[in-house]
């Protein structure tokens, strides 16, 4: 600080003058920062807004897959219990095959 009080003599702007000048900078960089936060503010609302937009549109997009699958089920229940039967078999299968792999490699 005893460093910018000597500069400001020497230069002949005094140390008023320098004080002046230090104060209209911070209150420039002030109003700088009062635009940065304003800005970011406005991007936060605005994310938070589309952020809800998609929520939305995927909680439609999920209710409308339920109500096609509940139709389709209401239109061909046996394909229905056929497709299930199916992957309940196809996964039951694969179970029992990574199991099997599974206790013969720790066997070994």
């Amino acid at each position: 600080m005893s460093e910018r009080i000597i500069g400001a003599n020497i230069d002949g702007k005094g140390f008023f003058g320098k004080a002046v000048g230090w104060v209209e900078d911070a209150a420039l960089a002030g109003f700088e920062v009062e635009k940065l936060k304003t800005r970011a503010t406005h991007v936060a609302e605005e994310g938070m807004a589309e952020t809800k937009r998609l929520l939305k549109k995927g909680e439609h997009a999920a209710e409308d897959l339920i109500e096609d699958t509940a139709h389709k089920i209401k239109h061909d229940p046996w394909r229905s219990v056929g497709i299930s039967l199916g992957v309940g078999f196809g996964l039951g299968i694969l179970t029992g095959l990574l199991l099997t792999y599974q206790t013969k490699k720790c066997d070994q």
